[in-house]
């Protein structure tokens, strides 16, 4: 969401940085020599010097929004491709977690794009004014943040939007000028940033795991699931070691 980012490959190899405005530009940094490669230009970056870059979780393709749209970087070979066309530009980049989907947003609208095809979709009527954007761990629903509701209300507004379907749901009003949104862990709370960091309410555990209740937990006890299943999304992890 900055004039610069930084993004590393799924293997921490790489790392990928973002600059630039008039030239944009992704140079790559080898983590382990921490050496930067040549930079890959990939064009104008946003008006507002809000440039964003991305990696789908294959590892094989970053994008990064630009003035124009989006252009694909195959990182196989660190060159860019075609750039995709996007009514407005594009700002912030957010990515399905299985990476089928990249959502593309600008001050007016979210554009939905292929990652198979590399092509935008219908752009979805999320609020009048996009500012910042969260997926959920499982890719389900979007949450979109904006500046003010319909009609122009002074108000900012959260949006959730299916994935499935990407229909926006009912605009949850949230407060003057929200700006970052965040998703919590989903073995702690099933519920966005909005049932607790937005609302300023705290929860117990109202999710499942395994199909199994979690609501009946302590805050302790949800605490060990979450670190036990993180231990285990580590690589190399094993049970019982």
């Amino acid at each position: 969401m900055t004039e610069n980012a930084v993004v590393f490959t799924p293997d921490s190899r790489t790392a990928y940085v973002l600059a630039g405005y008039a030239h944009g530009t992704v140079t790559p940094v080898s983590t382990r020599t921490d050496r930067a490669g040549a930079p890959i230009p990939v064009g104008t970056i946003s008006w507002s010097g809000q440039g964003d870059i991305t990696i789908t979780p294959n590892g094989r393709t970053a994008y990064v929004s630009t003035d124009s749209g989006v252009t694909p970087v195959n990182l196989g070979t660190n060159k860019a491709e075609t750039p995709i066309p996007i009514a407005g530009g594009g700002t912030l980049l957010v990515l399905t977690p299985d990476g089928r989907t990249l959502y593309v947003d600008n001050p007016w609208r979210v554009t939905p794009v292929s990652t198979r095809t590399n092509t935008a979709g219908s752009p979805i009527n999320a609020g009048d004014a996009p500012f910042s954007m969260a997926i959920t761990k499982d890719g389900t629903t979007l949450y979109v943040v904006n500046f003010v509701r319909a009609g122009g209300t002074p108000l900012g507004s959260v949006t959730p939007v299916s994935t499935a379907t990407n229909r926006p749901g009912k605009p949850i009003p949230v407060g003057v000028n929200p700006r970052p949104i965040a998703i919590t862990p989903p073995l702690c709370h099933r519920q966005s940033a909005l049932g607790r960091g937005l609302s300023g309410q705290r929860g117990r555990g109202q999710g499942h795991r395994g199909g199994a209740e979690l609501g009946h937990l302590s805050n302790r006890e949800l605490r060990h699931h979450a670190e036990r299943d993180n231990r285990a999304a580590q690589p190399g992890w094993h049970r019982g070691v």
